[in-house]
C-alpha cells in the first residue's frame, strides 16, 4: 500500500470547523489548535498521525520557524505542527513542503484556498476542501473510539476488522483513496457551478 502524506492548512481547515473567530487572543488560538488536533487523534492512526503535517500561520508565535513537539498525552506521537516563519505565511509554507516532497503525488493537501489547490495539481498532488475533509474524519471517528475503547479495557477485538495491520491497511485506503475522490467531485461540483453560472448571464 503506498504511503500517503497529509499536509493541512491549519487555520483554514479551524475556520472550516468552527473553532476559530475573528479575535482571539493567543491563549484561545492555543486552545483551538489543541481541539482541532485532538478531533484528527480521534480519527487517524497514529501511523497517519505521524505523516501528518498541520501549518499554521506563525505572526505572534514565539519560535514560530521551530516545529512543535510531536508527544501526546500517553506517549502517543502526534502530527507535526509547524508555523510559518517571520515574513512569510502558511500558503507559502505549504508550496514549499510541495515542492521539497520527494513522493508529491501520494501527498493530499487539506485546504479550501485556490492558491493550494492550484499548487498541489502542479505538483501531481491531491487536495481536498477542508469542510469535506472534516465530514470523513466524523464518519471515521466512531470506529476509531471503539478501537481505543476495547484496548483501554484490554480486550482482544471480536472482528478482524480491527486487527492492527487490517485497521492501518483501512485507514491508508481512506487517506489514499477517498479524499482523492472528494477533490474529484469538488472539481466537478465547480465545473457544474460555473457552467449553471454562464447559463444564467445568456438568459435574456
Amino acid at each position: 500500500m503506498p504511503r500517503t502524506w497529509l499536509i493541512i492548512d491549519g487555520y483554514n481547515l479551524l475556520h472550516a470547523a468552527g473553532l476559530i473567530r475573528p479575535r482571539m487572543a493567543n491563549g484561545q488560538l492555543e486552545r483551538a489548535r489543541q481541539k482541532l488536533i485532538g478531533r484528527l487523534v480521534q480519527s487517524l492512526s497514529e501511523a497517519a498521525l505521524q505523516d501528518t503535517v498541520i501549518v499554521f500561520d506563525g505572526q505572534g508565535q514565539q519560535g514560530s520557524d521551530s516545529v512543535q513537539e510531536r508527544e501526546l498525552p500517553g506517549g502517543q506521537l502526534g502530527p507535526e505542527i509547524r508555523f510559518s516563519s517571520a515574513g512569510s505565511d502558511a500558503d507559502t509554507e505549504i508550496e514549499q513542503l510541495l515542492a521539497k516532497h520527494s513522493s508529491p503525488a501520494q501527498v493530499i493537501v487539506v485546504s479550501g484556498d485556490h492558491r493550494l489547490h492550484r499548487a498541489a495539481a502542479r505538483r501531481k498532488a491531491s487536495c481536498v476542501d477542508s469542510d469535506r475533509f472534516l465530514d470523513s474524519l466524523d464518519a471515521e471517528a466512531p470506529r476509531r473510539r471503539e478501537t481505543d475503547a476495547l484496548r483501554r479495557a484490554g480486550a482482544k477485538p471480536a472482528a478482524p476488522q480491527l486487527d492492527d495491520s487490517l485497521r492501518e491497511e483501512l485507514e491508508a485506503q481512506f487517506l489514499s483513496i477517498d479524499p482523492r475522490q472528494l477533490a474529484a467531485e469538488d472539481r466537478e461540483r465547480s465545473r457544474q457551478s460555473r457552467h449553471r453560472g454562464l447559463h444564467k448571464k445568456k438568459r435574456p
